[in-house]
């Protein structure tokens, strides 16, 4: 599954949609020297993170507006220096995604090789296709609630992927990866893994 991860105004980032908690980045092998040095208590930087789930999974990493400052793009470029000193690869391992259009335009110009998805959340088709023509998204990410097979229609005859969230029900998150999403936001990956584990055949793994 895609694993989510949040920026913060620290350029740290949040495994709040990963599997892996606290308690097992702690009982880690020793033979994985940045996670001896991490605690329950300390939130993983953004460079720990990415060293962490190389080769593991991929990241759709969410850029949050807030932290953005206004006529600046210092926190942008943070996030970008991190991503490129990690030397993960961007296809597929790495999605930049946000609700921000302004903060999606910027990732565009300072790392234009990253792939991106823009998050909305009941917007209007045209507003989601033209935010996304803007930033060059490679998807578009709407709420669940607003999924139909005519947007998926209409984004995929614009070449634009699709992905979305946020879905905490296993039988739920079957019924969505039946869509052939990119992926599907959640909570609880570990438990939508298990999930899909038992789907019928041919349904699509997000």
């Amino acid at each position: 599954p895609l694993t989510s991860a949040r920026s913060s105004s620290e350029a740290r980032a949040s495994a709040r949609q990963s599997s892996y908690s606290g308690e097992t980045l702690t009982t880690s092998p020793p033979s994985s020297p940045h996670l001896r040095r991490t605690s329950p208590q300390r939130v993983l930087t953004l460079g720990e993170l990415l060293a962490f789930l190389q080769g593991r999974a991929r990241l759709m990493l969410e850029i949050k507006k807030e932290s953005s400052l206004k006529d600046r793009d210092d926190f942008e470029r943070r996030i970008a220096a991190e991503i490129v000193r990690s030397g993960v690869c961007f296809s597929p391992d790495i999605a930049l995604i946000s609700f921000s259009t302004p903060v999606l335009e910027r990732m565009k110009r300072i790392l234009p090789e990253a792939p991106r998805g823009h998050l909305f959340y009941r917007d209007p088709e045209e507003t989601m296709f033209s935010a996304a023509e803007a930033v060059d998204a490679l998807f578009v990410m709407p709420e669940k609630g607003h999924l139909s097979a005519g947007l998926l229609e209409r984004a995929r005859a614009r070449n634009l992927g699709v992905a979305t969230w946020v879905c905490d029900d296993p039988h739920e998150f079957v019924a969505l990866s039946a869509l052939d999403l990119l992926g599907i936001g959640t909570n609880h990956p570990a438990q939508m893994v298990e999930a899909m584990k038992g789907a019928p055949a041919g349904t699509t793994s997000a």
